[in-house]
C-alpha cells in the first residue's frame, strides 16, 4: 500500500493517498516515515498534518469520528533533496513505511502522483486576481 514518488519514476512534487474505509468509529491515522509534510483529511475536511522537519513518524487523533463509510487522504509533499551527508541518494519522498488506522495496517491505497519534471509545463500567473500557481524559481 505505500507506494514513494520514486517507485513510480517521479523524483518530486506531491504524492496523494486514498484509503476508503468502512465500518469501525475511526480513532487514529498513524504515518511512519513521512517525507516531507503530510496533510491528513477525512472526507475531504483536514485533520492534521505530520511534518518530517520535527517528527517522521506521527498519529493524528481524530476523536471519534464516526465511519459507516469514509475516505482517508493523505497528500504528501517533497520538500526538496538532501544534496549532503548518508542521506544522499536515499531520500525517498512519500510515506515510505506504514499507514495505521486504529493501530491497524494499511494494506491497501489508491496513489496518484503529482510530479514536476518540467518547468516548461508550470503555469504562469497572468494577475493578482487569479488563484495560486506554482512558479520557477531561480536561485
Amino acid at each position: 500500500a505505500v507506494v514513494s514518488t520514486q517507485s513510480t519514476g517521479v523524483s518530486g512534487g506531491f504524492i496523494w493517498y486514498v484509503i476508503p474505509w468502512s465500518g469501525e468509529v475511526i480513532h487514529n491515522i498513524s504515518l511512519y516515515d513521512v517525507h516531507d509534510r503530510a496533510t491528513i483529511f477525512l472526507d475531504s475536511y483536514p485533520v492534521g498534518t505530520i511534518d518530517r522537519r520535527n517528527q517522521a513518524n506521527g498519529t493524528i487523533d481524530v476523536g471519534s469520528r464516526p465511519a459507516a463509510t469514509a475516505e482517508i487522504r493523505v497528500l504528501v509533499e517533497s520538500l526538496g533533496r538532501v544534496n549532503h551527508g548518508r542521506y544522499m541518494g536515499s531520500d525517498y519522498k512519500g510515506i515510505t513505511q506504514k499507514i495505521l488506522v486504529n493501530g491497524l495496517p494499511i494494506h491497501y491505497a489508491q496513489v496518484w502522483v503529482l510530479g514536476f519534471t518540467r518547468k516548461e509545463r508550470l503555469p504562469k500567473r497572468i494577475s493578482e486576481k487569479q488563484p495560486p500557481v506554482i512558479l520557477p524559481a531561480l536561485f
